[in-house]
């Protein structure tokens, strides 16, 4: 559909896909959309001559995902390619990390992004000032305890 279509068909959009619309449009920031595209759908009637624009949305689920790094179940309203997608990338955890936030597209996404960022860096600088402080008393309680 060109351009022009569409903002024609935008115009002639039926009530309840106009208040429809704008509530997605509302929420959009707060839901993982990935890819996923809201469509128009043009019915003509051939008896009256008719034409009719509806809006076809994306199916959305409220999920639970675990992040390994956070610990926690993080509820999220995504779509269903989104959680495909989540999937197939290994986890919520990898899918955040591997992603741009320029590509996320969603607020609550750029958040717990930067969440598991935080927390991940934490994690790997405790276990490795837990390595050199835990590798250095572990040799020497094996070299004391092999002289004695």
């Amino acid at each position: 559909m060109s351009a022009s279509r569409s903002a024609d068909a935008l115009l002639r959009l039926i009530p309840s896909a106009r208040q429809s619309l704008h509530n997605v449009l509302a929420s959009q920031r707060q839901t993982l959309w990935g890819t996923t595209e809201l469509k128009l759908r043009v019915r003509k009637y051939p008896k009256s001559g008719e034409e009719r624009v509806s809006l076809v949305k994306p199916q959305t689920a409220t999920v639970k995902l675990y992040s390994h790094v956070l610990e926690k179940f993080v509820p999220l309203k995504m779509s269903a390619q989104m959680l495909r997608t989540v999937e197939n990338s290994g986890g919520l955890d990898e899918y955040l990390l591997s992603t741009p936030d320029s590509a996320l597209h969603s607020d609550v996404a750029s958040t717990l992004r930067w969440q598991v960022m935080c927390r991940a860096q934490e994690q790997a600088a405790a276990k490795a000032k837990g390595a050199q402080g835990g590798g250095s008393a572990g040799t020497g309680a094996a070299s004391g305890g092999t002289s004695a």
